[in-house]
């Protein structure tokens, strides 16, 4: 019998027999799994008769953006199909009453249950979140003990609490046992402090850390369904290393379908294609998460719940993923997307992507309605110019594989431009959805009919390269949600490229560049995000000079490339001091100094003492720098009582700074870059860092990264200015992401060249 509720013994001699809440998980006991969700807020708590104080908590309660952080974190849970019976613990009746309201107008089946309801009322709330008639059940502290419903996946513990005991209580209640739970999630929700940090239990003191391991390795469980926010959705960022940060619409499930053919021709659905698609199958079951069916399908169709190959009469086999959503949906087609790659490289030419195949991007939407349909119609439509600059030309262009070559005068078939349709106005949509033939658009507005309406977008090469497609994924998600279903502006019909391979004017060029395009529309993008849209169109650039050389001179004349670092050979790079050469050492210092913020005595000692050191390098010549700090106790307390906020060694170990960005080079998202590849090669804790009041692209930067400002600003060491504080609270560790991922970038060329060090370093500033 495990006795998780049971107050601290002080009346005892002898304990004859004990088991901790620690020792029985695992066991016993479900293990919690702990989510540390910060909600930015600043709260100054007042202590009175050991316990927090009414009107502090009450001022808590009241911050709308805090309820929102909490609503909107239970709403991801259910979504992602990560919980489906939460129980929340509020700090008041009055703030279980808000709470409940907020579920109910974002359609989250919800009750509320406190000491001030008729018995009926709490027999009937405790009635329906048994039978599964609400999914979110809301009390204060009433089923903190004594309550016992084995089903809870998730606590959401909602209330900062000083007591260890009743912390350990209501964690409890999700701790049973049941068919098929081995484990449970803890939502800790997380203030900023003014004081008495030291003081609040939180849930990583009650649970032991042998529990935390399970979040790393939790399975990747698609939703049922597709399905978007209902209100405009918040973004979070989804960091690569060594590649970039990828805003994503949170709530926003997404799908992909993975096309690849053969050098040869389309394979006919016979025996020998059956078993390259059985060699695909084994292979996603290697390395996906999520389930995969076990037998090809030689039609559309099969389980949304998995991974499923599928016969592609233009191609030969796709893959097709299950519903995805949030991060860990990107971490899961991250998983497929490293097992393709593996399969295509290993497959001696058997299989492989060319002009025959795409990628087909699938979206939720709420387009259905036709003047919704129509006026994303001319949305798209002004935007196919860059669009289209962004994939292969064979997206555009018939290709004819016995000449090798591209036809100007004719279209892929397959993927003919929304502009082909002129004037939505003028066209019937309703009826135009109905035709099944219609769907070989850029976009595919078909499945807008379907019960979840849904966006396909078609426009995209074949690829298995994670960093494209989830590149390719997040744009298409700022597209529609920027202004969603309120989007404005003319229609543009004719050819996408008008002209094809005559030298247009500059004005012409400016009309086709995405980032221009995208900035006309509102649509807002970070310098980093930006810069991996230049970057991915330089790598295209002697695709399309096979086609129109003539306009692809004009765009470098209009700047497309000459001024892109990515257009060299520029490499990210990360390692701990002691693996960077003394010459390479010496470069980095170089750099700080010429920065002019940074006290300079002692400096070479504390950029030996860092965690991780970062450079830009465009070919030989460093042109950017940053570096995660391990800074002295001395220092953190300094910058903590100068800012007024406690900068806990075991909450925020590390510092992130050093930056520099040589003047050629910014303006790029270098700095985001930089920031981003410390953050994933450096330790998983918590980091802060500070930036001048009025350096505007550094707390931009910091922003972009996670970061938020605490405290007030405060003069620098220097005199020149005042400094302000930021944090970033540890992230919560989710599968395959282990610092969110991957590959070592990357000139244009796609590959890294990673140069030999020597004791005198090739190195060099600029």
């Amino acid at each position: 019998m495990g006795l998780t509720a049971t107050p601290p013994l002080s009346d005892c001699a002898e304990v004859v027999y004990e088991k901790s809440f620690a020792e029985l998980i695992g066991t016993v006991l479900a293990t919690p799994v702990v989510e540390s969700a910060s909600t930015g807020v600043r709260w100054t708590p007042d202590i009175q008769h050991a316990d927090l104080s009414d009107a502090s908590l009450d001022v808590l309660a009241r911050a709308a953006s805090r309820n929102a952080c909490i609503t909107d974190y239970v709403v991801s849970l259910r979504a992602e199909g990560r919980a489906s019976h939460i129980l929340v613990f509020a700090i008041s009746i009055t703030h279980a009453k808000e709470l409940t309201e907020r579920f109910g107008k974002l359609g989250i089946p919800a009750q509320v249950l406190h000491s001030k309801l008729p018995q009926a009322d709490q027999e009937q709330a405790l009635e329906a979140f048994r039978k599964h008639k609400v999914d979110v059940l809301v009390n204060v502290a009433m089923l903190a003990e004594g309550f016992d419903f084995p089903p809870i996946d998730a606590v959401v513990l909602a209330r900062p609490c000083l007591s260890r005991v009743l912390l350990t209580q209501m964690i409890g209640r999700g701790a049973r046992k049941a068919p098929g739970k081995d484990s449970f999630i803890v939502v800790d929700i997380q203030d900023d402090l003014t004081r008495y940090e030291n003081l609040l239990v939180r849930a990583a003191d009650v649970v032991p850390a042998a529990g935390i391991p399970a979040l790393r390795s939790r399975t990747y469980r698609p939703p049922v369904e597709h399905s978007e926010p209902k209100d405009q959705p918040r973004f979070e960022n989804y960091t690569i290393s060594s590649y970039g940060t990828l805003p994503f619409a949170l709530g926003q499930t997404f799908g992909v379908e993975i096309e690849l053919t053969t050098k040869t021709g389309v394979p006919w659905c016979d025996p020998a294609w059956e078993s390259t698609a059985l060699g695909i199958i084994a292979k996603l079951k290697e390395h996906v998460s999520g389930p995969v069916h076990s037998h090809p399908l030689k039609n559309k169709g099969g389980p949304v719940t998995h991974w499923r190959v599928v016969h592609d009469s233009s191609a030969g086999w796709e893959v097709v993923s299950p519903i995805l959503v949030d991060a860990p949906g990107f971490d899961e087609l991250q998983r497929a997307c490293k097992a393709i790659s593996e399969l295509v490289e290993s497959s001696n030419g058997t299989l492989v992507v060319n002009h025959r195949t795409g990628l087909h991007v699938t979206l939720a939407t709420q387009l259905n309605t036709e003047e919704r349909l129509k006026s994303f119609v001319r949305l798209v439509q002004r935007l196919e110019p860059g669009l289209f600059t962004l994939v292969a030309p064979s997206r555009l262009y018939e290709f004819n594989p016995t000449t090798q070559s591209y036809s100007r005068r004719q279209g892929n078939q397959y993927c003919r431009p929304l502009r082909k349709l002129g004037d939505p106005a003028a066209i019937d949509l309703n009826r135009f959805v109905r035709d099944y033939e219609n769907r070989y658009h850029s976009v595919n507005l078909i499945k807008s009919k379907d019960p979840v309406p849904l966006l396909e977008v078609r426009m995209h090469h074949g690829t298995h390269e994670f960093n494209k497609i989830a590149l390719w994924v997040s744009l298409w998600m700022q597209i529609f949600n920027t202004a969603r279903y309120r989007w404005s502006g003319p229609a543009w019909s004719g050819l996408v490229m008008p002209g094809r391979n005559n030298k247009i004017s500059l004005a012409q060029a400016d009309r086709e560049d995405i980032v221009t395009l995208l900035k006309q529309e509102g649509i807002a993008t970070t310098p980093g995000f930006a810069a991996l849209l230049r970057r991915n169109r330089a790598e295209l650039r002697t695709s399309w000079e096979a086609v129109v050389p003539n306009r692809v001179g004009r765009w470098a004349t209009a700047g497309w490339y000459v001024d892109e670092p990515w257009a060299g050979s520029l490499n990210i790079e990360s390692n701990p001091p002691l693996q960077w050469s003394a010459g390479e050492m010496k470069c980095f210092e170089d750099l700080v100094r010429a920065g002019g913020v940074v006290e300079t005595s002692g400096l070479s000692a504390r950029l030996r003492r860092a965690s991780v050191l970062a450079c830009a390098r465009d070919g030989n010549t460093v042109v950017a720098v940053a570096g995660m700090k391990n800074p002295l106790p001395s220092y953190r307390s300094r910058i903590a009582l100068m800012a007024g906020f406690e900068l806990a060694p075991e909450r925020f170990p590390h510092e992130l700074g050093w930056f520099y960005v040589h003047p050629d080079y910014r303006g790029r998202g270098l700095s985001e870059l930089l920031a981003n590849e410390c953050l994933a090669a450096g330790p998983s804790n918590g980091v802060f860092a500070t930036a001048h009041a009025t350096n505007e692209p550094i707390k931009q930067t910091l922003l972009s990264c996670g970061f938020h400002q605490v405290g007030g600003a405060y003069p620098s060491a220097s005199g020149r200015g005042k400094l302000v504080l930021f944090v970033r609270e540890a992230p919560s560790a989710t599968p395959g992401r282990d610092s969110r991922v991957a590959h070592k970038a990357v000139g244009a060329s796609g590959s890294m060249a990673r140069r030999e060090h020597d004791s005198t370093s090739r190195l060099r500033v600029l």
